[in-house]
């Protein structure tokens, strides 16, 4: 997995369980900061940080470390995900135009759409460091 798909992963994880970057950081004995630069990509955590993220999930590591596709989340957590109604008063006429076409794409379009954001995120990253 690729530091970007894994930095997606665990901020997915953080937020689906409700977690702040401060508390993880406490628990994983590390400054928030240091914590967010897992999230962003910018740092990769050690062999330790990630078997006690894995603990924390109730996952395996293996099951961490896997790419996030969606064939191998249950269904209920994909509703979990959804944006509220309310939620989506929120974001901004591009970004709901943004998620009207992509929600018109095929699953296969929107990997490679994804993959192409990543891509784009990355490289402007690594441009600024």
């Amino acid at each position: 997995m690729d530091s970007i798909s894994l930095a997606i992963r665990l901020k997915g994880l953080r937020q689906k369980h409700h977690l702040t970057q401060q508390t993880l950081g406490n628990y994983l004995n590390i400054s928030k900061q240091g914590y967010c630069h897992y999230e962003k990509g910018t740092r990769t955590p050690d062999f330790y940080i990630l078997e006690k993220l894995a603990s924390l999930y109730n996952m395996s590591l293996s099951e961490l470390l896997s790419p996030c596709t969606a064939e191998n989340i249950p269904s209920n957590e994909v509703a979990e995900t959804l944006p509220s109604p309310d939620n989506l008063k929120l974001l901004s006429p591009q970004e709901q135009k943004l998620l009207n076409l992509f929600s018109q794409l095929s699953n296969e379009e929107k990997e490679d759409f994804v993959d192409l954001i990543s891509i784009k995120i990355f490289r402007k990253r690594k441009n600024r460091g």
